[in-house]
């Protein structure tokens, strides 16, 4: 199973569509990266930023930030939510099934759907930890929301490389459960239906931002403010998790009804 699981990933990642996800993730990180280069160039460290505070995805008034959060839905559909849909129209799945089982057939490509999407985001974002800690000085204690850098929660959770590495892990688990609701509705959809793959997760996250407040009051219900880091917007981080679990629960019941269906002779 762990080597069948293994192989899929690896299949999955050479695909274009996942070369293309982690281009265009990539590329704005790198857009990201070069813009605060330039922008802060010959800068003293003391009017610097925290090296953890120029990265893509956090609370400020970067507009590449913003562009990538209105593309978030789609870009966690794309790398892996079509297996099923398109295994099942190569025939693929009638081969694997064969020889493995369709409950083991899909068990293992529900993992290697959820790992493909979270190594396409974890890397690009691993990668600009790295390079903003090598290109800007670590000494830096500035931040753009202008908090006093001796706020002792400002240095808890700035001053520690642990948290915005843990932060890539969210994300880019988030990305993967996002994947998985579409992944699971295309294995009872037909090839022309492909495009409606893209539909759920944002009419999901429209809904939640419309609606939400009525049951959350107070408290965000934008995606945004959950993924962006260092986000000072009131969020109720449970209700949050509820609603990924829901999601997870329901793409691994579609899932389990899907493995029971006679598809495979």
């Amino acid at each position: 199973m762990f080597y069948s699981i293994l192989a899929q990933v690896k299949h999955n990642l050479k695909t274009r569509k996942c070369k293309a996800v982690f281009a265009v993730i990539l590329g704005f990180v790198l857009a990201n990266y070069l813009q605060n280069v330039f922008r802060y160039a010959g800068y003293d460290v003391i009017d610097m930023y925290h090296p953890m505070k120029l990265r893509l995805l956090v609370a400020t008034d970067n507009p590449l930030g913003f562009y990538f959060m209105q593309l978030f839905p789609f870009l966690a559909v794309i790398p892996a939510s079509f297996v099923l849909l398109e295994n099942r129209e190569t025939r693929y799945e009638i081969y694997i099934c064969s020889r493995i089982g369709k409950q083991r057939y899909h068990f293992s490509a529900t993992i290697s759907a959820a790992l493909t999407t979270f190594v396409v985001f974890f890397l690009p974002f691993l990668l600009e930890i790295a390079l903003n800690v090598l290109a800007f000085p670590l000494q830096a204690f500035g931040d753009p929301s202008n908090l006093s850098c001796y706020d002792p929660l400002y240095l808890k959770i700035v001053s520690r490389y642990f948290w915005p590495a843990l932060y890539v892990v969210v994300v880019s688990l988030t990305s993967a459960v996002i994947g998985l609701l579409p992944f699971a509705i295309g294995g009872f959809l037909k090839g022309k239906y492909k495009l409606v793959l893209f539909l759920p997760t944002y009419l999901l996250f429209y809904v939640l931002q419309i609606w939400g407040g009525s049951v959350l009051g107070e408290f965000s219900t934008s995606y945004f403010d959950y993924l962006m880091f260092y986000d000072g917007t009131l969020k109720n981080y449970a209700a949050f998790v509820v609603f990924l679990l829901s999601m997870l629960i329901s793409s691994l019941t579609a899932v389990a009804v899907l493995s029971k269906r006679d598809i495979c002779n």
